[in-house]
């Protein structure tokens, strides 16, 4: 199809236009005589502006500079668009009248200084001398600043507890921010984020923190405030929640060092009242446990073997008594060749092994499971946060079974990949764009610095972008993304508003035309 305009002047004008084909053949229509004035719009009153991209009520992190989208139509072409801050302009759009621009979309940067509560508006007048009358002001609180957060460093007591061997302990600390606080959250060791109270600059929270006594705890806490600005900080904590006169515990008796054995025997004595006795063989968790102790299956290589007392109002001797020893290699042998790194994101792990001449068979176990027959490699999936460890051993003619290797690993939590986009799309193109990331679980988008030259609407990750009006160039946003655990590096959105899509390897995002 093909249109053509002609400005005549004059009433009662007809037109008549004719097409051929390559054969010659032709064609023609003729229209009526139209008269210019008839059949228009009556100017349907003011032209009116309104600030598209803030929600009333908003909390708006920004430091110095805001960047704003307004909208603007008319019935005649547009004039002016004036942005107001707090009633007093301080930024105006010219529009020429030859350009008969009758409506528009376009981002610009406000310099905003002021901390806190503040109104913007939008006020357009038209080329036929009109002035919006009825303003739509927004509302929005400017935020410049992240909170202040800090944990009270003291070491933990027996006041900071729910009661002897509970686990529960309590934290405290300061928090604050100029527009108000959303959440303060802490993290004990490994653990997951858990919400603390906050009221007049103060935040306190009770955590179960498996078997702390005597230990020194990493203690990481989170203030978010209402814009979404988080500050973060960590602090080591020491754990003398025990009784001044708590037992105390000695080893009488333990194995040969080094040892040939798989197997190795302890016996201990406790003092000040002990009732019962906790142990631990290297980095496993304590149980309770009587003298003499055996443990078996040890693996080749260096050990530790420690044991606590534990008296009648649960008082924990925080100086447990330890052993440490070695246990040489028996045969038949078996070498690990192939492990996961320590520690690793990866939830996925796969282990190679090799057994000396006399190794006919080979058995695995993952994290304190019976063994069971296996084969080289041996691989385990959908692993959870925390520690793992694994041993292989071998097993020959005679079915006797050799000192067990072992492997022990941690698996974290590793924070989300936001994943950049590049983007092509048309001039006043309205474009999905939908924000990805690498990860699991659960995630949480957040758009941290807008495009310069267009607005996005929508629930993050799941976005529409507006260009400005006419614009033809380069824009881009940022974000970042979180698992509740940790937040990703800013991922970046590049846009192109082009006059056409072309080129190889571009990515074309379904168009929303408006």
């Amino acid at each position: 199809a093909i249109s053509y305009t002609a400005w005549v002047g004059g009433t009662g004008v007809a037109a008549t236009a004719s097409a051929c084909d390559t054969l010659g053949r032709c064609a023609q229509a003729s229209a009526p005589p139209i008269d210019p004035g008839a059949g228009q719009p009556a100017p349907s009153g003011a032209p009116q502006a309104t600030i598209v991209t803030l929600v009333d009520g908003a909390f708006v992190a920004a430091a110095g500079t805001l960047s704003v989208t307004v909208a603007a139509e008319a019935t005649v072409a547009l004039k002016t668009v004036a942005i107001l801050l707090d009633g007093t302009v301080v930024q105006t759009l010219d529009f020429a009248q030859g350009d008969a621009i009758t409506r528009t979309q376009r981002t610009v940067g406000i310099a905003i200084a002021g901390e806190g509560q503040h109104t913007l508006a939008a006020q357009a007048t038209d080329w036929a001398g009109a002035t919006q009358a009825q303003l739509f002001p927004v509302t929005f609180t400017l935020d410049t600043t992240p909170p202040a957060v800090a944990i009270d460093t003291g070491a933990l007591t027996a006041a900071d507890t729910w009661g002897p061997r509970s686990g529960m302990l309590r934290f405290n600390g300061t928090a604050s921010d100029g527009v108000g606080l959303a959440a303060v959250l802490v993290r004990v060791d490994d653990g997951e984020f858990v919400d603390a109270t906050f009221a007049n600059g103060t935040w306190q929270t009770a955590i179960y923190v498996p078997d702390p006594e005597g230990r020194t705890l990493a203690v990481t806490v989170r203030a978010i405030d209402r814009a979404g600005r988080v500050t973060e900080i960590s602090q080591l904590i020491a754990a003398a929640i025990s009784a001044p006169d708590a037992p105390d515990t000695a080893i009488t008796s333990g194995p040969a060092n080094p040892s040939n054995s798989t197997t190795a025997t302890f016996t201990f004595t406790g003092s000040g009242g002990a009732a019962v006795f906790e142990c631990q063989l290297d980095e496993a968790a304590y149980r309770p446990c009587a003298s003499p102790q055996p443990v078996d299956d040890l693996s080749a290589g260096s050990h530790v073997f420690r044991v606590r007392a534990i008296d009648s109002r649960g008082a924990v001797d925080v100086t447990p008594a330890s052993f440490t020893w070695t246990v040489n290699e028996v045969q038949p042998a078996v070498t690990l060749t192939g492990a996961p790194a320590n520690p690793t994101a990866e939830r996925t792990a796969t282990f190679t092994f090799i057994g000396d001449g006399s190794a006919l068979a080979f058995e695995c176990a993952l994290d304190g499971s019976p063994y069971a027959a296996c084969t080289s490699p041996q691989r385990y999936a959908g692993l959870g946060d925390g520690p793992h460890s694994f041993r292989v051993r071998a097993r020959n003619a005679a079915n006797q079974t050799g000192t067990a290797a072992r492997h022990a690993w941690t698996v974290i939590n590793a924070p989300p990949l936001a994943k950049d986009q590049s983007i092509i799309l048309l001039r006043n193109q309205v474009t999905a764009i939908t924000l990805s990331a690498g990860d699991d679980g659960p995630l949480h988008f957040a758009v941290l610095t807008p495009p310069a030259h267009g607005a996005l609407t929508g629930l993050a990750p799941n976005l529409l972008y507006t260009p400005d009006s006419d614009y033809l160039g380069s824009d881009s946003f940022t974000f970042r993304v979180s698992d509740g655990q940790g937040a990703s590096a800013t991922g970046t959105v590049s846009i192109t508003v082009a006059t056409s899509l072309a080129g190889p390897g571009t990515l074309y995002l379904p168009a929303v035309y408006r």
